[in-house]
């Protein structure tokens, strides 16, 4: 993963919308509008007023149909029926009232006498609209004027809750008043050989089981290498007493400086280091570890800075297992002072974390499972600012959980295509030597071309 800058990409208001739901949030806005519109635009004479609450002037009422009919006014759309009654010709109490007289009713209108000055039957009769209407269209407005609002608010909760700026997915921060950059992780594949190659061992070991990973590795490489070619003539073999170590030279070793080559576990053996030194000089500074100071603190204070104590994954004593004896092959375990490897980087070995760490050599006998995270994109190296270049590994006959460990562990390394792991070797233990291929730093100084 490298850092780089996005100036145009992080557009002001910029956001993603999950469509489909945000019709509904539409929806609800557009029948909210049309209510609202409903209410402003609705005549206010279209309730009826009245003088009385229980009657009206009968006097002043029209004596036949007729009359009624010819005081309506054609230009405002209204119907008088009498100087304190006003229906709106529109209003849907007009079409009660029609229907009131197209469909006679003794209890709603007065009836009319052939004789037409005669009085009303019914004087107390009031020429209206029945109350039970009336209530209901009031309550039909209450409703109304109350479902508006609660309509709004869902609207608004259903488009805010389906609207996502990016912010944190993508790592932009949308910034309106400022047009400073942010920075976003991205995948950068120097070389789409390198992406495939991890591609390919990640889907090689996908349906294998963790614990399997051990048995089945060397078989997944095989394949890779055949059909992903990868240039290894520069990974050169620097040879110990038992085994070998690779390490890849500068591309330019007049531009090296600020290098730095760490041994976890020297165990009385600096053969490595020794040539490295020889190569490289003062450009580089040599850091080593060992709980072990019997010949390891005299064989590695001429070459560089000694620690005694073992670099784990927690500070504490623990029990781990060294050889004491440098005539002997025999292991034991003891009882040893373990620093954190993170605290060994910050405060013992006094390495910035602004510099990368050119090489590890990493033989902490069965200590390394614990510590295959810090390893991880994202891991405890990622998160002190640490950067490796390059490290060897020996990974040692696990048993059934630390297997599994070395399963999740190579698969995680795969996925994250940050190391290309070569030269893997199982000699009852597992060896292997990894290069940082993303690191811009590390991309510059060991890789670009070579690989």
């Amino acid at each position: 993963m490298t850092m780089s800058t996005k100036n145009e990409d992080c557009l002001c208001g910029l956001m993603h919308v999950k469509t489909g739901t945000i019709c509904i949030g539409v929806f609800y806005l557009a029948l909210s509008a049309v209510l609202f519109i409903n209410v402003l635009i609705e005549p206010k004479s279209a309730l009826v007023t009245e003088t009385h609450p229980s009657r009206t002037n009968l006097s002043t009422l029209p004596t036949q149909p007729s009359e009624q009919k010819s005081s309506t006014n054609s230009s405002n759309k209204t119907i008088h029926l009498g100087t304190n009654i006003t229906i709106s010709s529109d209003s849907p109490v007009v079409i009660a009232v029609m229907a009131m007289q197209r469909y006679p009713n003794e209890h709603y209108r007065p009836n009319y006498t052939s004789d037409s000055s005669a009085p009303y039957k019914h004087q107390d009769d009031i020429y209206a609209v029945p109350r039970s209407i009336k209530h209901i269209l009031e309550v039909m407005a209450v409703i109304r004027n109350v479902l508006i609002p609660v309509i709004v608010l869902i609207a608004v909760f259903t488009l805010f809750i389906n609207i996502d700026v990016l912010v944190g997915r993508s790592g932009c921060e949308i910034k309106c008043s400022t047009t400073e950059a942010s920075q976003v992780q991205q995948h950068s594949y120097k070389d789409e050989r390198y992406h495939l190659y991890s591609q390919c061992i990640s889907l090689s070991l996908y349906q294998v089981e963790d614990g399997q990973v051990w048995h089945n590795i060397g078989s997944a490489i095989d394949y890779c290498n055949s059909v992903i070619k990868l240039n290894t003539d520069h990974l050169l073999g620097y040879r110990n007493a038992d085994e070998t170590k690779y390490h890849m030279d500068p591309i330019d070793l007049n531009q090296l400086n600020n290098c730095h080559i760490i041994t976890l576990g020297i165990g009385h053996d600096v053969s490595v280091e020794l040539q490295l030194k020889e190569k490289y000089g003062d450009r580089c500074k040599f850091q080593g570890a060992d709980p072990i100071t019997t010949k390891n603190e005299e064989i590695y204070k001429p070459i560089g800075d000694y620690f005694p104590f073992a670099v784990g994954n927690e500070t504490r004593v623990e029990t781990t297992m060294v050889k004491e004896d440098p005539n002997s092959g025999a292991y034991t375990w003891k009882n040893f002072s373990h620093v954190e490897l993170v605290e060994f980087l910050r405060d013992k070995a006094q390495v910035p974390n602004s510099q990368v760490i050119d090489e590890f050599l990493v033989d902490i006998e069965y200590a390394e499972y614990a510590m295959l995270d810090y390893f991880y994109v994202n891991g405890k190296l990622d998160n002190a600012g640490y950067t490796v270049c390059q490290w060897n590994g020996e990974f040692h006959n696990p048993d059934e959980k630390q297997r599994a460990e070395f399963g999740k562990f190579l698969k995680q390394i795969a996925k994250d295509e940050r190391y290309l792991f070569f030269n893997l070797i199982d000699v009852g233990h597992i060896r292997s030597y990894f290069v940082n291929v993303v690191d811009q730093r590390c991309f510059d100084r060991y890789v670009n071309g070579r690989i």
